[in-house]
């Protein structure tokens, strides 16, 4: 169950990105394909957030909850982005909890596949936020996932202290993951 939490978290982040849009939801709730399907979150409730703000109040009973709070900083325009890095790092604390109860051996197994996964997610993260969000480098780098694969934290470091978009995306070639 764990594991399909990501299609939950998309679809709270697609609601946040309509908010964002249009300042509403209107008849949104048959369109939402996980978020009450494990009854993690009542969907009655979150249709009627007319802000991000809002949402993120509307979900206080939720599993996401404890990692969304602090977003509720007294920013009334709060920032799409950040809901959704958020959203995304409260899944991989969440499925990491859960595999580090798994044996040895399975363990490694997981993190043999989803290190890669979570080294693409910060470079991604990295670039968006710096592209088109202006972050700040150390705000960057709070959000990125820790202890994964081949992009350690140095390199992690000098991705998000990048100065330009070209200077970062000239980093970026020099790792694995970079295929043309």
């Amino acid at each position: 169950m764990t594991f399909y939490l990501k299609y939950e978290i998309y679809d709270l982040k697609r609601l946040a990105r309509l908010i964002h849009i249009e300042g509403e939801l209107h008849s949104l709730r048959e369109y939402l394909v996980f978020v009450d399907y494990y009854k993690n979150i009542n969907v009655d409730n979150i249709v009627k957030a007319k802000s991000i703000s809002d949402l993120i109040e509307l979900l206080k009973d939720s599993i996401y909850y404890p990692y969304l709070r602090n977003l509720l900083d007294g920013n009334k325009e709060e920032n799409l982005f950040r809901f959704e890095m958020v959203l995304d790092k409260a899944y991989f604390a969440i499925l990491l909890n859960k595999i580090n109860k798994l044996s040895k051996k399975d363990k490694k197994a997981f993190f043999d596949v989803f290190n890669s996964i979570i080294d693409m997610t910060n470079i991604q993260w990295i670039y968006r936020g710096k592209k088109f969000y202006n972050m700040y480098p150390d705000e960057l780098f709070n959000y990125t996932i820790s202890g994964a694969g081949k992009l350690n934290y140095k390199i992690i470091k000098e991705f998000c202290y990048s100065k330009t978009i070209e200077d970062l995306e000239e980093k970026i070639k020099l790792t694995p993951y970079f295929l043309w």
